[in-house]
């Protein structure tokens, strides 16, 4: 079976970017109306973002107590 290739995160991260720009750009709407979007979008990324770090928190806690309990024995 062929091994997969990841993509380098840097260039995830410049595609993102530029598909985001393409679009707000596409859409036509106005700054005026862009800008609530782009709060509302900041607040959904964030609130991601919160899940993410307490979910590792919870992992990486864990695992350090199943490598105590490991040592323990």
């Amino acid at each position: 079976m062929a091994e997969k290739i990841n993509k380098p995160v840097s260039l995830c991260v410049e595609e993102c970017k530029e598909n985001l720009i393409n679009v707000v750009s596409e859409s036509g709407l106005s700054p005026l109306l862009l800008e609530p979007i782009t709060k509302w979008l900041y607040e959904y990324m964030h609130q991601m973002y919160l899940t993410q770090l307490d979910n590792e928190k919870k992992s990486y806690e864990n695992l350090l107590k199943q490598s105590n309990n490991d040592k323990g024995q």
